[in-house]
């Protein structure tokens, strides 16, 4: 029952019901500091919130707690006074609502919410006598609040100074000014920094205890607009190339930060700013703008190209640009390029660069011909695996003939062998994108690349067996010199091994004896036919039993033991 009261309480002050407050206050005796479970608002803020003062007159009157807040944190003097209600101000300092609290004054809460009232700014100052320059437990005073707010307005600023005399030189725990706390805001106007420096005097170059000028601050704040910055240098005297306890300048500030291109083009171009300027780490702007996860390849394309930034630079580690770009996690190929085009200097890295690209799937002829250009050595140095870059490409399954190329005629190694002691070319051929264009840049360098193997088989048996290769890969790689009725292991010809293997089919067959001369008829160590092979693996194909025989092999052939295809047939329980 005594929450229905409660509740019927916060509706009448909510809708100015007086007779029912009073009867529910006097005669039931409900709390007048009900609070109401949805937005944890009294009757006193309710009624304040919808302007019924004879009630806000009656509960103040009848002890309801002028310092308790809502959801939100609000007081009903701080709501009253953000929101511009005179009125209800008077009333509830007329009722010792404090307007000073633990350092804190309410118009230091208003200026901080960006919530000032003219009148009300009045009053209390006025009225209630609240100290202009008083600083709360950080040193701020309420001209900083209002300088550092979201919603800085200049009418109230001047109101604070020109009627109230709120100091513009004051500074807090940190020795921050008004004027930087403006800058930094984000808010800064050319009309609010003219106020504070040419009309009251605050100083344009002051520096703050970490010796960062208004000018750096308001480079590093996120709206930072270029013409507030050229009006406050070349108007108003900020000295563009000051430098912090860390030797930052200002534009080294905006390039760490949220910086843009028009604005580092005014304070290169219009303040002067010195863009090969380094800090006590020895970064420069150029090294900040390629430090953020996403480049801004418009400001990199303007320092580097307009304003001429020395990308030979190196930090204190001895680190140029592109060396601090190859070390981070997610390396911008568009970056890169830039700096390459800029006569960057790749400093040996030209292995790992490249390696990050191919793994990235960005790697592309003209980044490779610029890398390898500048580091030659890098086409055959090998990492931890004994992988060299031609190796990381074609296993990478991205690899381009144009690529490809860049490598081998800047040197690579086309006979290097991975650890397994496989070749690039073998690697490539086992993978399953082989192409005709990046195979046959390979054979232009690669006079020995059908390599034997241990077990009498050669890189072109095994790439027939594994049906991996295109009928026009097959037929480039065939027209390489191949002695198509060699023989190998045990006499046998190509034919015979890959009939053998059962692993080929009937179209590589007519290809080998139709187009290359492959010797059907031809017989090995034992004189056993490239048919009588087909009977070795225990089940042969009969669709290459069939071509052979219409190619010519000679069916009644015998072998050293004089046995005949029709006597293999039966050994072997295939009689059909």
């Amino acid at each position: 029952m005594a929450n229905d009261y409660e509740r019927c309480l916060i509706d009448a002050s909510s809708c100015g019901d007086l007779a029912t407050v009073q009867e529910l206050i006097t005669a039931r005796g409900v709390n007048e500091n009900a609070v109401s479970r949805e937005t944890n608002s009294t009757p006193l803020l309710v009624a304040i919130k919808n302007g019924h003062a004879h009630v806000v007159e009656y509960l103040l009157s009848n002890g309801a707690d002028v310092e308790r807040a809502d959801g939100k944190g609000q007081t009903a003097l701080l709501f009253a006074a953000g929101n511009g209600l005179v009125d209800m101000v008077e009333l509830l300092v007329k009722h010792v609502a404090k307007v000073n609290q633990q350092g804190t004054t309410l118009l230091m809460k208003l200026c901080k919410s960006s919530n000032c009232h003219p009148d009300v700014v009045k009053l209390l100052l006025t009225d209630c006598r609240i100290d202009i320059n008083a600083h709360d437990c950080s040193g701020k005073t309420s001209l900083m609040h209002l300088c550092k707010g979201k919603r800085f307005d200049c009418s109230i600023m001047q109101l604070l100074v020109t009627d109230y005399g709120a100091d513009v030189h004051a500074r807090d725990s940190k020795q921050m000014t008004p004027l930087m706390y403006l800058c930094a805001s984000g808010n800064a106007s050319i009309e609010g920094i003219r106020l504070l420096v040419a009309e009251w005097g605050t100083d344009a170059n002051a520096m703050d205890k970490f010796h960062t000028t208004p000018l750096m601050h308001l480079c590093q704040s996120e709206n930072v607009n270029a013409d507030v910055v050229k009006a406050f240098v070349l108007n108003h005297g900020a000295s563009v190339n000051m430098e912090d306890l860390s030797k930052e300048t200002a534009l080294m500030h905006l390039c760490k930060h949220y910086g843009n291109a028009a604005v580092m083009k005014t304070l290169v171009v219009d303040c002067g700013a010195n863009v090969n300027a380094q800090n006590s780490c020895g970064l420069t702007a150029l090294m900040y703008i390629c430090s953020t996860s996403a480049t801004d390849l418009e400001m990199l394309k303007q320092i580097v190209g307009d304003h001429n930034a020395d990308v030979k630079k190196r930090d204190g580690k001895g680190r140029t640009v592109l060396v601090r770009v190859c070390a981070s996690e997610n390396v911008d190929p568009e970056v890169v390029r830039i700096l390459l085009k800029s006569g960057a200097s790749v400093d040996k890295i030209g292995t790992r660069l490249l390696t990050k690209f191919i793994e990235a799937e960005t790697i592309d002829v003209e980044l490779s011909t610029m890398v390898v250009e500048r580091d030659t050595a890098c086409v055959n140095q090998v990492d931890a695996d004994g992988k060299t870059l031609l190796m990381h490409l074609v296993e990478s399954g991205y690899a381009t003939a144009d690529v490809v190329k860049v490598f081998l005629e800047n040197g690579a190694n086309v006979q290097s062998k991975n650890i397994g002691g496989k070749t690039i070319l073998a690697k490539y051929l086992e993978s399953n994108e082989v192409t005709a264009d990046v195979v046959e840049v390979f054979l232009k360098f690669d006079s020995g690349w059908n390599v034997a193997y241990a077990d009498g088989t050669t890189l072109l048996i095994r790439l027939l067996e594994s049906e991996r290769a295109t009928e026009s890969v097959t037929q480039m790689l065939l027209k390489q010199g191949i002695r198509i009725n060699a023989t190998y292991s045990q006499g046998k010809t190509l034919l015979a091994e890959l009939v053998q293997s059962g692993k080929i089919n009937a179209k590589v067959v007519e290809m080998l004896v139709i187009d290359h001369g492959a010797d059907p008829n031809a017989t090995d160590a034992r004189g056993k036919t490239v048919l009588m092979s087909a009977f070795e693996s225990g089940k042969p194909n009969k669709g290459i039993v069939k071509t052979l025989l219409g190619l010519g092999a000679d069916p009644n052939a015998t072998d050293a033991r004089g046995k005949t295809v029709l006597m293999k047939a039966f050994e072997s329980g295939n009689p059909n």
